[in-house]
């Protein structure tokens, strides 16, 4: 299964998604929106290249997933604001409220170490809600 790695931006008009090596790119309100807007420029891109007869990568017929990278951190912090609360965040990551805030809200950007901690209590929290089961 092929990768595409879509790199993710938020603005005050919502999510903009450019794939990384390929030519397709997405808008939406939501992220949701703009992945569904990112597939549906695949899928006419494959209709338009098979109507010409023309050749085109094999696992645009469906055989692909989606890996995003977010272009900054207010981005991710945006993207998963009413999933977990920037209290929460605080919490695994030593970094106040109001810096988060300032983080998502674009006032500040943070430094590398800092966007590590936020990336790196992502992946931590993801890594505990998989292992949970009842």
């Amino acid at each position: 299964m092929k990768t595409l790695f879509v790199k993710v931006n938020k603005n005050a008009e919502g999510f903009t998604l450019f794939t990384e090596n390929e030519i397709f790119s997405g808008i939406g309100d939501t992220l949701e929106e703009a992945r569904a807007s990112l597939e549906e420029q695949i899928g006419l891109y494959v209709e338009v290249m098979k109507a010409d007869g023309k050749p085109y990568p094999a696992y645009l017929d469906g055989d692909y997933e989606i890996s995003y990278r977010f272009g900054d951190v207010g981005s991710l912090l945006n993207f998963y604001d009413g999933r977990i609360t920037l209290a929460a965040l605080s919490g695994m990551t030593g970094i106040t409220e109001a810096q988060l805030s300032n983080y998502k809200n674009g006032r500040n950007k943070p430094r590398p170490d800092k966007a590590k901690k936020i990336v790196d209590a992502f992946h931590f929290f993801g890594r505990e809600l998989a292992a949970v089961s009842i």
